[in-house]
């Protein structure tokens, strides 16, 4: 349970700098009801032809790409406190790796929830209709953001605070571009396509997709999405122990 005291520090460290948490909630659902409104200007016949920005399909897949600005403040939080010592000193204590990871996964963990209610407020406001099917499809985005949660951490261990930001930053774009996001995916053929669903973030999308449209055949995407996340903690696991260790963080 030594992992607890680290996460109270790190809410604790949350609260004092509240504005940054807050951005990577704003920004997201901004972004939202841009696109929103985009569409909606320009008519039904548009959203029909363009089914990803149906107000159900682009309320679960901003979830999903709001997850992906956990990746950003993450790594910025750990790359911080390895420059600041934090971690160095924190090698004098019986905390391990697996301690320093979990702590910061349960901190960061409301934040991934607020998100989700925020993108699911703004989601209803623009007209999602709340169903038995729109809340089991956001109950199951909710793990997808140990998936961020654990790319941030992973990157903050190998960068430092200067070229975190920018590294991490390609993960909200990945997962704009790969997730479908912005074209429907189903539709396409090819290469592409099969380049799309090699990584996690379609995957992701499609499982919003496929139970708010009552299809429970979710299995495989979700278990892509899962392994990904379980391949990314233990990599930074080992990591982590590894600089604690030898390179002195």
């Amino acid at each position: 349970m030594r992992y607890l005291t680290f996460t109270k520090r790190n809410i604790l460290e949350l609260i004092r700098d509240p504005l940054s948490s807050i951005f990577f909630v704003v920004f997201p659902g901004v972004l939202f009801i841009v696109l929103s409104l985009i569409m909606h200007s320009l008519g039904e016949e548009a959203i029909l032809n363009t089914p990803q920005f149906e107000i159900n399909h682009l309320t679960m897949a901003m979830i999903v790409f709001s997850f992906s600005f956990i990746t950003i403040f993450v790594g910025n939080m750990i790359a911080n406190d390895k420059e600041n010592y934090f971690l160095m000193r924190l090698k004098s204590t019986p905390m391990q790796a697996k301690d320093f990871i979990i702590g910061y996964t349960l901190s960061i963990l409301p934040i991934a929830a607020f998100q989700e209610i925020v993108m699911l407020i703004i989601g209803i406001i623009l007209g999602l209709k709340v169903t038995w099917y729109v809340l089991v499809a956001s109950l199951l985005l909710f793990p997808i953001s140990f998936l961020f949660i654990g790319c941030g951490i992973l990157l903050g261990t190998l960068t430092n605070s200067k070229a975190v930001g920018g590294i991490a930053s390609i993960v909200p774009t990945m997962t704009s571009l790969l997730g479908g996001m912005f074209f429907p995916l189903d539709t396409m053929k090819g290469t592409f396509k099969k380049i799309c669903y090699i990584f996690p973030f379609a995957n992701a999308t499609k499982v919003s997709n496929l139970v708010i449209n009552g299809d429970f055949n979710i299995l495989i995407p979700y278990l892509i999405v899962l392994v990904y996340t379980l391949v990314i903690y233990i990599i930074s696991v080992l990591l982590l122990n590894y600089k604690l260790h030898h390179d002195g963080i």
